[in-house]
């Protein structure tokens, strides 16, 4: 338990997985900035363990997406709260009226939101740049001392192949990665020197890569001596099976660990392949290398694995590609 006497500092981001821990990037400046200052987050039901394990927030509220009572009443809750700054790097409207309903010092979003200048005291234009390095520039509006860091960051092509096909990796002061936590957790079961993790699932239908394509993978890196894990949550533990079963060298843990119980086995694991979903951005808060798949998504929609090791496999001709920011489910 922390014991600060700074004024706290409260993050709303209530999207998906990916874009929760793509907020690290934000909330470890926060913390660089203020560290006698409690950071408090509002999240999506589910994430609050986890974000609080890693480190990222000492306070943590969770709201039910879609369910308008939950936010009345964590609104309610928090409404005699006094913070130092509120950053919102959530887009919906639901987010921006619980950042108005609220006191603080600076209010901090983007200044393309709908109606912006309604809800925020401060407004942060939308660069060109992955999405963690977006949500951290929400912190230049009110430390103008990062500029020229910014500056320097948005003039990176954080797409483009360099050594043996890697993006460019990311700098401590801007990664996601917690290994060094993740490693003092330990794992639900015994992680074996050697083990890829594999995440074949997403939550969009589209960017999930074929059940043969996986399986052939697995049968390849089983052939080099190495063992896979089938990873994923509750919606991808038939899948995961199926692949199991498909491929009796492997064997599946979807639908069988926490969040954090998940990591601990990454931070444990010689590498991870997934689709573009949270299970790439898992496995960059792991700190191990990854390979994503990107089906009807590309890199220019801002998601890739905020990793030091990544690589990306893709059809860059194919003619429809982007057919949306998710693809179609």
């Amino acid at each position: 338990m922390r014991h600060d006497s700074g004024k706290p500092i409260l993050v709303i981001q209530t999207a998906f997985l990916g874009d929760v821990l793509l907020s690290g990037a934000l909330l470890k400046e926060i913390r660089r900035q203020r560290p006698e200052s409690p950071i408090h987050l509002v999240t999506r039901q589910g994430f609050a363990l986890l974000m609080k394990a890693l480190g990222y927030a000492d306070e943590v509220w969770e709201v039910r997406k879609g369910d308008s009572k939950s936010y009345e009443e964590l609104t309610a809750r928090l409404r005699d709260s006094s913070y130092e700054w509120i950053f919102c790097p959530h887009p919906s409207l639901r987010s921006k009226l619980l950042v108005n309903s609220l006191k603080a010092e600076a209010k901090i979003g983007y200044s393309e939101d709908w109606f912006s200048w309604l809800f925020f005291s401060h407004r942060v234009g939308k660069a060109l740049v992955p999405e963690a390095l977006k949500q951290w520039s929400l912190i230049t509006a009110v430390v103008p001392q990062l500029a020229r860091s910014w500056n320097d960051l948005q003039r990176v092509n954080w797409n483009a192949r360099g050594e043996a096909g890697l993006l460019p990796p990311i700098r401590k002061e801007i990664s996601i990665d917690c290994r060094s936590i993740l490693l003092a957790h330990p794992p639900p079961t015994a992680v074996t020197s050697g083990t890829w993790a594999i995440f074949p699932g997403s939550v969009w239908a589209t960017k999930q890569w074929s059940t043969n394509g996986f399986c052939e993978l697995a049968e390849r890196i089983d052939r080099q001596g190495f063992s896979v894990l089938w990873m994923g949550g509750v919606d991808e533990a038939e899948l995961c099976h199926n692949l199991a079963t498909k491929c009796p060298a492997t064997r599946s843990l979807a639908g069988q660990c926490t969040l954090l119980e998940t990591l601990a086995i990454l931070a444990r694991c010689e590498g991870a392949v997934a689709n573009d979903s949270g299970g790439q951005h898992l496995a960059a808060v792991a700190g191990i290398p990854i390979l994503s798949i990107f089906g009807p998504t590309t890199l220019a929609a801002g998601f890739r694995p905020w990793g030091r090791w990544t690589a990306v496999a893709e059809r860059p001709g194919l003619f429809c590609r982007p057919c949306g920011p998710h693809g179609d489910r």
